[in-house]
């Protein structure tokens, strides 16, 4: 686990076709490939959010080397850190980007895309999952459908009901554990007590009904 440089030249390979069927084949050589699942879902699971981008890692100025040999597992490590913090710090930062400088190039491109969330190959969550078997979760949400497509429902049923489309967040409820989490789509996590309340009541009445331990809606 000492270097992604394979993945890189993966991804380059990926991002050399514009054929979906090309891209899933070159993914599924790597589908018993435990290193190349990280890195998807480093880069593709909405939960991991890392608080910096990769454009602020390289224009640190780095004052000092490691003293002891470090891997890309430790940065792996450093990032799920991140990914559990609100927030990072700017000595956070400069830790990440010693870290980095220290990989070889193809390596260090690697962690930027995770960074930055998006390996820029063309690939999407749907193309990952159809190789390999629901790795990453997506998140799903009801999207609004305009006035126009009415006659598009009634073709199938009479019951329609319709609301005012809202700004605002669009937010998955996540029960695990027994602990309840409001998820947005870019990884955001909500503190909404009145709302979190009334979900977790929900769910101690269905609960034992239906014997589950965790749900997302």
């Amino acid at each position: 686990m000492d270097k992604l440089d394979y993945i890189y030249d993966a991804i380059e390979e990926i991002g050399s076709t514009t054929k979906l069927t090309e891209k899933a084949e070159i993914l599924s050589r790597y589908k018993n490939d435990k290193l190349f699942q990280l890195v998807l879902i480093m880069t593709y699971d909405y939960r991991l959010q890392y608080k910096v981008k990769s454009e602020q890692l390289k224009k640190i100025t780095l004052t000092y080397k490691p003293l002891t040999p470090l891997t890309v597992k430790d940065v792996f490590k450093l990032l799920n850190k991140f990914a559990q913090k609100s927030g990072v710090n700017k000595q956070d930062k400069e830790q990440l980007a010693i870290m980095l400088n220290i990989m070889s190039e193809k390596t260090r491109n690697v962690f930027y895309k995770i960074i930055d969330k998006d390996l820029a190959c063309g690939i999407s969550i749907k193309t990952i999952n159809k190789v390999f078997d629901g790795l990453i979760e997506e998140f799903a949400v009801m999207l609004a459908e305009p006035t126009s497509q009415i006659k598009k429902f009634l073709e199938v049923t009479d019951d329609i009901f319709v609301n005012i489309k809202l700004d605002g967040v669009r937010c998955l409820a996540e029960y695990k554990n027994g602990k309840l989490t409001l998820w947005s789509r870019d990884g955001r996590t909500y503190n909404l007590e009145h709302l979190s309340n009334q979900i977790k009541h929900l769910i101690e009445v269905y609960k034992t009904k239906y014997n589950f331990t965790s749900v997302m809606f």
